[in-house]
């Protein structure tokens, strides 16, 4: 098993987009209320384009035996420009993906080792990430790797059955 993680380069763009939509499409799957299907997919090629020619951010691929299996969107950020906030630059994985033919392989862990490098050499000491609950692998896969869990986003779906005539104060 020959495995190599690069930067993604022009003409990796059909590799990136199947393996992004193959992503997309696992998110709708499992969110359908929070993620649309499209035709042909949400991944332009001008998107593409440019998640690669970005300044502040790298698209690394991941091979295995020379076929594209693995991608990771990593770019560089900086904190809000208010008081409250300690001014700081940092690393925000964009996305990461693997796919199904190659996970469980070590690839993502590979990804995320490359993407860490990629923040270093940029000087940045911290990288963050985001990731849907019902993911439990790539939960796990994070939390193996070390990273913490820094804030929550939590929801509610409202029906109107509810409506707001329970709540305090009456109708509005």
């Amino acid at each position: 098993m020959a495995l190599t993680t690069r930067l993604a380069e022009h003409v990796d763009l059909p590799a990136l987009k199947a393996i992004w939509d193959y992503a997309d499409e696992y998110h709708q799957q499992a969110l359908p209320e929070v993620f649309r299907p499209r035709e042909g997919g949400h991944r332009t090629q001008a998107f593409l384009k440019a998640c690669i020619e970005q300044a502040d951010s790298a698209v690394l691929l991941t091979e295995l035996d020379g076929a594209p299996v693995g991608l990771c969107y990593v770019l560089e950020r900086a904190s809000p420009d208010v008081s409250l906030f300690v001014p700081r630059r940092y690393a925000v994985v964009d996305t990461l993906a693997v796919l199904p033919l190659a996970q469980r392989r070590g690839i993502g862990r590979a990804l995320l080792k490359r993407a860490e490098g990629w923040a270093r050499d940029r000087g940045l000491d911290e990288i963050e990430l985001g990731v849907y609950e019902f993911n439990t692998g790539a939960r796990a896969l994070y939390e193996g790797a070390g990273y913490d869990t820094l804030r929550r986003a939590m929801h509610r779906r409202l029906t109107a059955a509810e409506g707001d005539r329970d709540a305090p104060g009456g109708d509005v």
